[in-house]
């Protein structure tokens, strides 16, 4: 009977603590995005989100993913706020100084579609901020080089994320963004 109990009060309480919903930080804030890029190639991406607001880069919100490739939103100014904010077209390596602009660079592992597309068109929209924590949601379309693609290349790139504060590295040496 007693071994019955235990078992009863273990199962209770499992079903108590329920499932794991992704990574959270260590102030409880979660901090975790899923993607998914489609059209010339198709990558399933999922990482941490990190967002930072700060005089040297203004706003920029950071999605990698170890094995896939980052993706990367930026604006000079401060942070936008909620709402959506429409994407700039990138796609020149070019934009207007003040504009929201994302680029996916995916660097996955040996045999799959490598290469920089930038945003052509879509939205990031931001649900809720806090000074420690951003969700949102994003669509657009991107353009570029893709290894394996002859001309350039174009993708659909859907997500959402739960970001945290933190400090943010524009993906190194493959981007190159000019203002007018």
């Amino acid at each position: 009977m007693r071994s019955r109990c235990i078992l009863a009060t273990c199962l209770l309480l499992l079903a108590a603590c329920g499932g794991d919903s992704g990574p959270t930080s260590p102030g409880g804030v979660k901090d975790s995005y899923s993607a998914t890029v489609s059209g010339d190639t198709h990558h399933d991406m999922k990482g941490h989100a990190i967002f930072a607001v700060n005089s040297g880069v203004g706003f920029a919100l950071e999605l990698p993913d170890t094995l896939q490739g980052t993706i990367y939103f930026e604006q000079e100014q401060g942070a936008p706020g909620t709402g959506k904010i429409q994407l700039a077209d990138a796609s020149s390596g070019q934009v207007s100084s003040g504009s929201m602009w994302g680029v996916v660079v995916l660097a996955p592992p040996l045999g799959a579609a490598e290469g920089v597309l930038y945003s052509q068109s879509g939205t990031l929209e931001i649900t809720s901020q806090t000074s420690t924590e951003m969700k949102g949601n994003f669509t657009f379309t991107a353009v570029g080089t893709l290894n394996g693609v002859s001309g350039e290349a174009t993708v659909t790139v859907t997500g959402s994320f739960d970001a945290r504060n933190g400090s943010v590295t524009m993906p190194s040496g493959r981007v190159t963004i000019t203002r007018e």
